[in-house]
């Protein structure tokens, strides 16, 4: 098994900041709430998995078979707790539409609560 590397994962996590950071600071200040900060990570974290113009695969059903689950549940661990590029190429040479969106999804979510947590960005949400 790999061994966890927390400064590893927070060195990426900055890099990703450091590009949202940037992109939310080039939009117009009345534009910048929780839905930019959102959309913004989707796009970088889409752009860091190959996806072109933000264009996803769909959202198909919204329910993943289990063992597509199973893949995206340990992308995810991999990609919190290990090594964040390193899922991202995984999840990239699976070739897999499905797996790759839900990851995209899911990774999302996880990332904007983990730079809230970590006081990166604001919850602007009441």
């Amino acid at each position: 098994m790999d061994q966890i590397n927390p400064e590893q994962f927070q060195s990426q996590l900055e890099g990703i900041h450091a590009e949202v950071r940037q992109r939310v600071e080039s939009a117009p200040e009345e534009a910048r709430g929780e839905a930019l900060h959102r959309d913004v990570i989707h796009q970088v974290v889409g752009e860091k998995l190959g996806k072109v113009g933000g264009v996803g695969f769909g959202k198909g059903s919204g329910t993943l078979n289990p063992a597509t689950q199973q893949q995206v549940d340990l992308l995810i661990e991999e990609a919190t707790t290990k090594d964040l590029d390193g899922a991202i190429r995984k999840a990239r040479k699976s070739n897999d539409p499905v797996v790759i969106d839900a990851f995209h999804d899911a990774l999302v979510g996880k990332l904007y609560d983990h730079l809230i947590s970590e006081g990166k960005l604001k919850s602007l949400s009441k």
